[in-house]
């Protein structure tokens, strides 16, 4: 996670090509995970990984539709 925000940082162009919502997105992701990482709360992580599963599901269909709309 964090290597993919640094490796999009240092390719140019890179944070254009992923758009406005990476950033905040990747902001999301890594809390809940650092959360996860610290809770023992069963139901936490049951719905994380439902909502990280929805969340890469739905940035995934975003940029597919980007890159075959031709922005």
């Amino acid at each position: 996670m964090i290597a993919d925000v640094i490796d999009t940082f240092l390719k140019p162009g890179n944070l254009e090509d992923v758009g406005v919502t990476y950033l905040p997105l990747m902001a999301f992701v890594v809390a809940g995970h650092l959360t996860a990482a610290i809770t023992n709360n069963r139901l936490f992580h049951q719905l994380w990984v439902v909502v990280t599963l929805l969340i890469w599901a739905l940035f995934s269909v975003g940029m597919y539709a980007d890159v075959f709309s031709g922005r």
